[in-house]
Formats: structure tokens, C-alpha cells, sequence
């Protein structure tokens, strides 16, 4: 196993200038930031969308999807100087989320859903920005925790929402 990794290691410092512990702080932020929006057990959470019937907790789940969206974070630049980076809506196109929620429509039964773990890999791939990174990586983390068909459901309603709030946020 460890073998393994350094060969990541090597390819990802040879190929794309950085190490596999660079990715790996990503997904950490990204993890972090999931956590900010939809607290400690949102992969869960976000799962059980469907078998929520209190409105009040559907309703708060739907605004912090809007807010994840739309949120201006922080950063400090390479000169230390606090600047905002743009909502997240903004770094997405519509067409990057549509095209995994085209592929996810059809399948009917989560047998057929680990197949969508590569094309979201490819999808997060050929991103330019970390932002489509963040929520394709998202998207991965769900569906490696989908185990009934209530739950492939209402990763689909995330998908959806998640679309429209982009949408209705002016999104491109």
C-alpha cells in the first residue's frame, strides 16, 4: 500500500508540480467546508433529505445549499493581503453539475451507482477551478456512502437542488 502511494507521490510531483499531500490538504478544506454548511454528520444528512418531514430542518438544509453557493470566502494572497474570491456559483457552469446529474437520472438501483465515482473523477479532472473540484468531490463522498435506494434518491434531489439554487443564484 505504501508503495502505492509513492508512486502517486512521484507521478503527481513529476506530472502537476505538486504532491499527493497537496491533494490530500484539499479534500480536507473541502471536508471542513461541508461541514461549516451542513454540520458534523452531513454526509448523512445530506442522504436522509428524502425521509426529512420536519419543514423547518428541509427548509434550513435548502439555505445553507444556497449559501455554499453563494458564499464569498476569504484568502490570503501570496503578499499576505486578505482578498474575496468570487462566489462559488460564479466558478461553475451549470452544464459541469448537469452533466453528472444526466448520468445519475437513469440508474434505478445503487448496484448501478459506483459506476459514477469515475465519471466524477473525470469531471473534477478536467476542472480549471477548485471550486467544480470541491463539489465533485462532494459528490464522490456520497456516493461512496449510498447504501439504500432512499438514499441514491435523495442524493439525486441534492444534484437537483443543487442545480437550481445555481441557477437561481446566476449561475451560467
Amino acid at each position: 500500500m505504501e508503495d502505492w502511494k509513492k508512486q502517486i507521490d512521484n507521478y503527481s510531483k513529476k506530472h502537476f508540480n505538486q504532491s499527493n499531500d497537496f491533494l490530500q490538504r484539499d479534500e480536507k478544506q473541502f471536508i471542513n467546508n461541508f461541514k461549516e454548511y451542513w454540520g458534523e454528520n452531513y454526509l448523512n444528512d445530506i442522504l436522509s433529505l428524502n425521509s426529512l418531514k420536519d419543514t423547518e430542518k428541509y427548509n434550513k438544509f435548502i439555505d445553507a445549499i444556497k449559501l455554499f453557493l453563494a458564499d464569498e470566502r476569504e484568502y490570503t494572497d501570496n503578499k499576505n493581503r486578505v482578498r474575496k474570491k468570487g462566489p462559488r456559483y460564479k466558478k461553475i457552469t451549470t452544464s459541469q453539475i448537469r452533466n453528472v446529474l444526466t448520468k445519475i437520472k437513469p440508474i434505478k438501483d445503487i448496484s448501478e451507482i459506483m459506476r459514477i465515482r469515475t465519471e466524477l473523477a473525470y469531471t473534477a479532472g478536467r476542472a480549471t477551478t477548485k471550486e467544480i473540484k470541491e463539489i465533485m468531490f462532494l459528490f464522490e463522498q456520497l456516493v461512496k456512502n449510498i447504501k439504500t435506494n432512499e438514499q441514491l434518491n435523495s442524493f439525486k434531489d441534492f444534484v437537483e437542488a443543487i442545480i437550481s439554487y445555481h441557477r437561481y443564484l446566476g449561475g451560467k
